[in-house]
Protein backbone atom coordinates (compact mmCIF):
# COMPACT_ATOMS: atom_id res chain seq x y z
CA UNK A 1 0.00 0.00 0.00
CA UNK A 2 2.74 2.42 0.97
CA UNK A 3 4.74 1.75 -2.21
CA UNK A 4 1.66 2.54 -4.32
CA UNK A 5 0.53 5.56 -2.31
CA UNK A 6 -2.71 3.91 -1.19
CA UNK A 7 -4.28 4.30 2.23
CA UNK A 8 -6.92 2.35 4.14
CA UNK A 9 -9.33 5.19 3.33
CA UNK A 10 -8.61 4.78 -0.39
CA UNK A 11 -9.16 1.03 -0.34
CA UNK A 12 -12.25 1.40 1.84
CA UNK A 13 -14.01 3.12 -1.06
CA UNK A 14 -13.71 -0.01 -3.19
CA UNK A 15 -13.45 -2.94 -0.78
CA UNK A 16 -15.24 -4.10 2.38
CA UNK A 17 -12.44 -3.72 4.88
CA UNK A 18 -12.70 -4.72 8.52
CA UNK A 19 -14.51 -8.00 7.98
CA UNK A 20 -13.20 -11.55 7.82
CA UNK A 21 -13.41 -11.61 4.05
CA UNK A 22 -12.55 -8.52 2.03
CA UNK A 23 -14.78 -8.14 -1.01
CA UNK A 24 -15.40 -5.72 -3.85
CA UNK A 25 -18.04 -3.11 -2.95
CA UNK A 26 -17.27 -0.36 -5.47
CA UNK A 27 -20.26 1.60 -6.78
CA UNK A 28 -19.07 1.04 -10.36
CA UNK A 29 -16.26 -0.52 -12.35
CA UNK A 30 -14.75 1.19 -15.38
CA UNK A 31 -15.27 -0.02 -18.91
CA UNK A 32 -17.54 0.99 -21.76
CA UNK A 33 -18.06 -2.62 -22.88
CA UNK A 34 -18.81 -5.89 -21.11
CA UNK A 35 -15.34 -7.12 -22.05
CA UNK A 36 -13.63 -4.15 -20.36
CA UNK A 37 -15.94 -4.33 -17.32
CA UNK A 38 -15.22 -8.07 -17.02
CA UNK A 39 -11.51 -7.23 -16.96
CA UNK A 40 -12.06 -4.57 -14.29
CA UNK A 41 -14.20 -6.89 -12.15
CA UNK A 42 -11.69 -9.73 -12.43
CA UNK A 43 -8.72 -7.55 -11.50
CA UNK A 44 -10.56 -5.97 -8.57
CA UNK A 45 -11.86 -9.33 -7.28
CA UNK A 46 -8.29 -10.67 -7.46
CA UNK A 47 -7.00 -7.67 -5.50
CA UNK A 48 -9.77 -8.16 -2.90
CA UNK A 49 -8.73 -11.81 -2.50
CA UNK A 50 -5.09 -10.75 -2.20
CA UNK A 51 -5.93 -8.20 0.51
CA UNK A 52 -8.04 -10.79 2.33
CA UNK A 53 -5.81 -13.87 2.19
CA UNK A 54 -2.46 -12.87 0.73
CA UNK A 55 -3.25 -14.82 -2.45
CA UNK A 56 -5.10 -13.43 -5.46
CA UNK A 57 -7.02 -16.70 -5.96
CA UNK A 58 -10.60 -16.32 -7.25
CA UNK A 59 -13.12 -18.79 -8.61
CA UNK A 60 -15.01 -18.54 -11.85
CA UNK A 61 -18.23 -18.35 -9.81
CA UNK A 62 -16.94 -15.32 -7.87
CA UNK A 63 -16.04 -13.59 -11.12
CA UNK A 64 -19.39 -14.46 -12.71
CA UNK A 65 -21.37 -13.26 -9.67
CA UNK A 66 -19.52 -9.93 -9.61
CA UNK A 67 -19.86 -9.55 -13.38
CA UNK A 68 -23.62 -10.00 -13.06
CA UNK A 69 -23.73 -7.33 -10.35
CA UNK A 70 -21.71 -4.82 -12.42
CA UNK A 71 -23.50 -5.55 -15.74
CA UNK A 72 -20.36 -7.11 -17.17
CA UNK A 73 -21.51 -10.69 -17.72
CA UNK A 74 -21.88 -11.78 -21.33
CA UNK A 75 -22.68 -15.50 -21.28
CA UNK A 76 -21.55 -16.38 -24.83
CA UNK A 77 -18.27 -14.47 -24.47
CA UNK A 78 -17.36 -14.73 -20.77
CA UNK A 79 -14.75 -17.48 -21.22
CA UNK A 80 -13.26 -15.64 -24.21
CA UNK A 81 -12.94 -12.45 -22.15
CA UNK A 82 -11.08 -14.32 -19.39
CA UNK A 83 -8.81 -16.07 -21.91
CA UNK A 84 -8.00 -12.65 -23.34
CA UNK A 85 -6.50 -11.74 -19.96
CA UNK A 86 -3.80 -14.44 -20.21
CA UNK A 87 -1.00 -12.01 -19.33
CA UNK A 88 -2.86 -10.88 -16.20
CA UNK A 89 -4.69 -14.04 -15.17
CA UNK A 90 -3.69 -17.68 -14.99
CA UNK A 91 -5.76 -20.74 -14.22
CA UNK A 92 -8.89 -22.48 -15.41
CA UNK A 93 -12.63 -22.30 -14.95
CA UNK A 94 -12.67 -25.53 -12.95
CA UNK A 95 -9.50 -24.93 -10.92
CA UNK A 96 -9.87 -21.23 -10.29
CA UNK A 97 -7.79 -18.26 -11.31
CA UNK A 98 -4.88 -16.29 -9.87
CA UNK A 99 -3.67 -12.85 -10.89
CA UNK A 100 -0.17 -12.88 -12.32
CA UNK A 101 2.39 -10.25 -11.31
CA UNK A 102 1.23 -8.25 -14.32
CA UNK A 103 -2.37 -8.68 -13.16
CA UNK A 104 -1.57 -7.40 -9.67
CA UNK A 105 0.12 -4.36 -11.21
CA UNK A 106 -2.81 -3.78 -13.57
CA UNK A 107 -5.22 -4.10 -10.63
CA UNK A 108 -3.26 -1.54 -8.63
CA UNK A 109 -3.26 0.87 -11.58
CA UNK A 110 -7.00 0.33 -12.00
CA UNK A 111 -7.59 1.20 -8.35
CA UNK A 112 -5.57 4.39 -8.76
CA UNK A 113 -7.55 5.24 -11.91
CA UNK A 114 -10.89 4.75 -10.16
CA UNK A 115 -9.78 6.84 -7.19
CA UNK A 116 -8.23 9.55 -9.38
CA UNK A 117 -4.74 9.09 -7.94
CA UNK A 118 -2.01 10.30 -10.29
CA UNK A 119 0.57 7.69 -11.20
CA UNK A 120 4.22 8.32 -11.90
CA UNK A 121 4.74 7.92 -15.62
Amino acid sequence: MRRNGLTVEHLGRLFSLGSDEIDLVAKFVPGNSKNLRTRSVTLLKGIAAYLSTGASRITNEQIKEACLHYDAYDSPNHAKYLKGMAAELSGTKSGGFVLTARGLTAGTELIKEILGIKTDA
